[in-house]
């Protein structure tokens, strides 16, 4: 039984001259509904389609109130973050980021999806997380803690890591709705004197 919302994605355990169907994934998927199926003959995945959304945001520890601890400008204090991601800038500052991603499997993208990662917790544990990680980590390391708050440096690196992101899911056969960089945490350091000025 394949439910309304998912798709099932057929690997032949052999190939069956009467069918001339070939052992392996199959590249159309089934749509929702009842098959009489022998398990010897085929197995069949079934992959939730549409779109999820995914953060990575970074957690201030708390205060033993449950306050987050705010500096004198009102920006969370970062030193003791979780989560997130986090990566040094081209001048030595430690950087905070947060990052979200709509993301989903079309119908015809669940037999490549399938043979690539297996299932749809693979695909975010596994492609979605380390590719928005490692991808915003290196376009965010070329740049100064100052390019990353103000101006079109800003703006550019956003973009690029967005652009980046989508076009390397797609090898995945992962669809990319928006990819969008949260907010950045600079270090006051650096921050407080731009926001003063």
């Amino acid at each position: 039984k394949i439910d309304t919302g998912h798709v099932g994605v057929v690997t032949n355990q052999t190939s069956n001259p009467r069918t001339g169907t070939l052992q392996g994934i199959q590249p159309l998927p089934l749509p929702p509904g009842l098959y009489a199926v022998n398990p010897r003959e085929q197995l069949i995945d079934v992959i939730p389609i549409g779109y999820r959304e995914k953060t990575l945001q970074s957690v201030p520890h708390a205060k033993h109130n449950g306050e987050w601890p705010l500096d004198e400008s009102g920006e969370p204090e970062m030193s003791d973050a979780t989560g997130g991601i986090v990566f040094p800038s081209r001048d030595g500052f430690t950087i905070h980021m947060d990052f979200t991603a709509i993301w989903g499997i079309l119908p015809a993208q669940a037999p490549r999806v399938v043979e690539f990662s297996g299932n749809i917790d693979a695909v975010e544990q596994r492609v979605v997380v380390p590719l928005i990680e490692s991808i915003c980590r290196n376009e965010g390391s070329k740049l100064g803690a100052v390019e990353l708050l103000v101006g079109e440096t800003r703006e550019h690196f956003q973009d690029e890591a967005t652009q980046q992101f989508e076009s390397r899911l797609k090898e995945t056969g992962v669809d990319l709705q928006y990819g969008l960089v949260r907010h950045i945490y600079i270090p006051k350091e650096v921050r407080i004197p731009i926001q003063q000025k």
